[in-house]
């Protein structure tokens, strides 16, 4: 399970602040299986954004601490 810099769990659907732009958690690839189909090297989260794009990011990137949790639906 992958973790934000302030320990909630990341999950599918959660709206975020992407270091100053709102997006949209739509991919979390986690398994060893789930990195080689997508041709990642780590464990990584995929963002929507309306002015990026899609956007991926691993917890070991700097500038993870920069997303955080907005919204979630379950919440």
């Amino acid at each position: 399970m992958l973790f934000y810099f302030d320990g909630r769990p990341v999950q599918l659907g959660d709206e975020v602040d992407f270091d100053g732009e709102p997006g949209i958690v739509v991919e979390i690839i986690e398994t060893t299986d789930q990195q080689q189909d997508t041709g990642m090297d780590s464990q990584t989260v995929g963002f929507k954004t309306d002015r990026l794009g899609e956007v991926y990011q691993s917890p070991s990137d700097r500038g993870w601490d920069g997303i955080v949790l907005i919204n979630r639906s379950d919440e």
